[in-house]
């Protein structure tokens, strides 16, 4: 992690220190920060971040600080800030809305959103930066997330908070470079099984059952190979009933049943048609698309493709279309 000391921040008047702070933080949270001291006389500054493939870390320890994000109508691609302080905070958003965050609570915020915090005490914080296709492929409905205070149990808080240490920690360590991917992967995946703790998301609004059945269906797209796929079996690996699944999918155009069933069908059509599957038997490919009987299979893909799967193999490309 590279890191920025005080000693600048140390030699320069009180009137430029605001400005050296915030050209500090948008360099660790690639954004565009101002800072204003609230005490002129506190001298604590460190600053260390560290990026790579879309993932990052930052630290700070910060003297009293309003600061403020006031980003341009055109900036950079959007990131998503994991953030949390040792101290209460106060955060000022764009429609007006204060919230008080207490010493230790996450939040999630993102860098084209106008904020302003304040922190009246000197402090200590630490944020995971996500590039927004990275934190949007891993969280679907985002924005019941951004901009507010989250209700985790201590539980909960204290495991998130604890992924964010030990990535810090192997930044200090050097090894960030490796870990990035793995770390930031478990990060998104425990947030995402968090969420249903969070009670201030009403369990019926409809973001939440928006967000449950992308999360549902993101699940069903990297597990429909496997053969034990079920309402029953997401339901458990997402830590909910199997009746809130089915709830996710009430209007849709599709059962969860069906969509396991589509996705296995339209992977199964796929690798019919790519050559890298040419020498594997259409009972392989099925199999390890999650279809446990090849005579189930070839009933199902005749019944979606009008033909049989050898017909569907061999046929020209417009005649199967």
């Amino acid at each position: 992690m590279q890191e920025t000391n005080s000693l600048e921040f140390e030699r320069a008047r009180p009137s430029e220190r605001g400005a050296i702070i915030g050209d500090m933080l948008s360099s660790a949270y690639s954004s565009d920060w101002t800072a204003r001291l609230l005490d002129r006389d506190d001298n604590c500054l460190k600053v260390g971040g560290e990026t790579v493939d879309g993932i990052g870390i930052a630290s700070a320890s910060l003297p009293p600080l309003s600061i403020r994000n006031d980003p341009p109508p055109r900036r950079k691609e959007r990131k998503y800030y994991i953030y949390v302080a040792d101290q209460v905070q106060k955060l000022e958003l764009p429609d007006g809305e204060a919230l008080i965050l207490n010493p230790e609570q996450l939040t999630v915020l993102s860098s084209d959103m106008p904020i302003k915090i304040t922190i009246p005490k000197p402090y200590r914080t630490t944020s995971l930066i996500i590039d927004r296709d990275i934190f949007e492929t891993s969280i679907p409905c985002s924005r019941i997330l951004v901009g507010r205070r989250l209700t985790f149990p201590d539980h909960v808080n204290s495991v998130l908070k604890e992924m964010l240490e030990s990535a810090f920690l192997i930044s200090h360590a050097g090894k960030f470079g490796d870990a990035a991917p793995h770390l930031a992967r478990s990060f998104l995946e425990y947030l995402l099984m968090s969420i249903h703790f969070d009670k201030a998301i009403p369990a019926d609004s409809p973001n939440a059952l928006e967000f449950r059945r992308k999360q549902v269906m993101a699940y069903i797209e990297q597990n429909f190979g496997q053969p034990e796929l079920s309402v029953e079996h997401i339901a458990r690996r997402l830590g909910v009933s199997a009746r809130y699944v089915q709830m996710a999918f009430a209007g849709f155009e599709m059962s969860p049943s069906q969509c396991i069933k589509k996705c296995r069908l339209e992977a199964t059509a796929k690798r019919l048609r790519d050559p890298q599957w040419s020498g594997i038997s259409i009972t392989e490919i099925s199999f390890r698309c999650g279809f446990n009987s090849s005579a189930h299979f070839s009933n199902e893909f005749r019944k979606a493709y009008g033909m049989a799967p050898r017909e569907y193999r061999l046929a020209p490309t417009t005649a199967a279309n």
